[in-house]
């Protein structure tokens, strides 16, 4: 009688969890769509995927090799163009997929290192996260990334736990789809190579057992990815892993090794913050125990992390960094996330933290590295990494459903809140700070100019150069338009914002209102013949043919 209970048990649990992650996966393409269907203006990225798309159909393998992009995303923008849809429908198509089954990676993932309630509130999180939701809602590669990425994590956990050198060899190949897709994705084999270390270290596993675990892995990854890079290496020349960064200026390595500047200060702290990690982590407090002197230990890590920034970095870029890293997860989410960090849990375990902690710092020294020798950061960058986290964010909204709870038995006597109420309120709670910015409409902004190009499409159909501050203006100027990069003279300091500008050959210039923005010196450049303008509410774009003979 007790098995056939227990089965019985077991089969109502699983049917349970099957329909959480249809639930998922349904509110993550929904909110998505919904999303897609808002954005009026491309992402400024898209018109080079679709370009890209067009030349792997060609069969211009050249200039797909030579491209800095990676070629995955654009070679599923043809395979869903075959559907019968246009490349720009198709690569909103694959990112709303991609971000979708991202969503249930992310539940495989905390599943296993977490439990099953942690599981479905993280991976609730990330369906309804701003960020989340606007890269996987556009033509950009980052929703096919991320996808990718979580379901590598997910796997490779899962390899990790039960010394699997199947699971491995399956981490490895979705990392090496997840490379297709962006350069960062190797990084997912090199923390997995470190974590194998660490056990070898430790003595948990044979140096036989390592060695199979690790080539599994890697062969997994070079079952995709070393086409590619063969291919890389017969048209560059020499073996290199992308043609978008180098090796060295992602790392903020400089020529002179000696030379101390916030390059070389970042590769030396984030060398120093896996130091910290190594150190803190072989603790007897930790490994044994992970208890509060753990927990405080790897709490100091993490604010090791914010001393380096500020003490490496320029005071400017610390605070991009640390508000690149919260803003991409979200004020709320972040908040609850520090709760869940924080909280006294049976199941801890010290194998998951350092499982995290090993992305977080790896991807971290990516991303300063990226800040210092290329002056941006991208919370795209930061989103693959950081999703890790919304486990620890599940946890601090379940603490929140447990104040809920009781908070109801004290004041109302003998109510009571059911477990799946008290989490539902407070999964509002946390989503209430959210979904207002997923729902909001974005890059409005750009309307006024995407109806400039379109005008210069449909009056002016003979073609030419355009010039304009993205390549996306030409492309809805048509296929006749080619774009020419607007760009400011900086040698020139005395002169006004308008006067700098240089356009190379184009024949014609679309600028918008931030560009020209009302100081008086648009009538400064004579060459500039007004032929139509766009104003809509505090948007204006302007299109000029360029009379080079009126040129001063």
């Amino acid at each position: 009688m007790l098995p056939d209970r227990a089965a019985e048990l077991s089969g109502r649990s699983g049917s349970t969890d099957r329909r959480a992650v249809v639930a998922l996966f349904v509110l993550a393409v929904a909110i998505r769509a919904l999303t897609a269907f808002r954005i009026e203006v491309i992402f400024a990225d898209g018109p080079s995927f679709i370009e890209l798309a067009s030349q792997i159909g060609t069969g211009n393998w050249e200039a797909v090799l030579g491209h800095p992009y990676h070629p995955l995303y654009p070679a599923l923008l043809l395979l869903v163009r075959a559907l019968g849809t246009d490349l720009e429908t198709a690569g909103t198509v694959c990112s709303i997929a991609g971000g979708s089954l991202a969503v249930l990676g992310l539940h495989a993932f905390l599943r296993d290192a977490f439990g099953a309630r942690v599981a479905w509130i993280g991976a609730a999180l990330l369906a309804i996260g701003a960020y989340p939701v606007r890269f996987a809602s556009d033509v950009q590669s980052d929703g096919v990334y991320l996808g990718f990425f979580l379901w590598s994590v997910a796997w490779l956990w899962r390899a990790l736990e039960r010394q699997s050198s199947r699971a491995a060899l399956w981490a490895g190949m979705l990392a090496g789809l997840a490379y297709l897709t962006r350069p960062e994705g190797v990084g997912l084999v090199v923390v997995g190579g470190f974590l194998a270390a660490a056990r070898l270290g430790g003595r948990r596993w044979t140096l036989g057992q390592g060695a199979r675990w690790l080539a599994s892995l890697v062969a997994g990854f070079a079952v995709f990815s070393m086409p590619y890079l063969f291919a890389l290496s017969r048209v560059n020349g020499s073996w290199m892993l992308s043609g978008k960064k180098t090796l060295k200026g992602l790392l903020g390595v400089l020529d002179d090794p000696f030379a101390v500047d916030s390059s070389s200060g970042a590769l030396i702290g984030g060398l120093a913050l896996l130091g910290i990690f190594a150190i803190v982590l072989r603790r007897p407090s930790v490994t044994a125990a992970f208890g509060w002197s753990g927990r405080l230990a790897w709490g100091a890590a993490f604010l090791g992390v914010l001393a380096l920034d500020a003490a490496i970095l320029w005071l400017p870029d610390a605070r991009e960094y640390a508000s690149v890293v919260v803003s991409t997860l979200g004020p709320g989410i972040a908040v609850w996330a520090a709760v869940g960090l924080l909280v006294k849990r049976a199941d801890r375990s010290p194998d998951r933290a350092l499982f995290i902690a090993a992305f977080l710092a790896l991807y971290g020294l990516v991303l300063a590295a990226l800040l210092m020798n290329y002056g941006y950061l991208s919370r795209r960058h930061a989103l693959p990494p950081l999703a890790l986290l919304f486990g620890y964010a599940a946890i601090g909204t379940n603490v929140l459903a447990d104040v809920l709870r009781s908070g109801v038995r004290r004041l109302w006597g003998g109510s009571r809140l059911s477990v799946g109420v008290s989490v539902g309120l407070a999964l509002v709670i946390v989503a209430s700070s959210e979904l207002p910015k997923t729902l909001r409409r974005h890059r409005d902004d750009a309307i006024a100019e995407r109806f400039a190009a379109e005008w210069l499409r449909d009056e002016i159909a003979k073609g030419g150069t355009v010039a304009a501050t993205k390549a996306r203006t030409a492309y809805y100027a048509g296929a006749s338009w080619e774009w020419f990069p607007l760009r400011y003279e900086t040698g020139d300091p005395g002169g006004s914002e308008v006067d700098r500008l240089r356009y190379g050959d184009a024949e014609i210039l679309i600028i918008d209102h931030e560009v020209d923005s009302g100081r008086g010196h648009r009538t400064g450049r004579p060459e500039f013949v007004e032929l139509h303008r766009v104003e809509l509410d505090d948007q204006r774009a302007l299109v000029y043919r360029i009379d080079r003979a009126r040129r001063r």
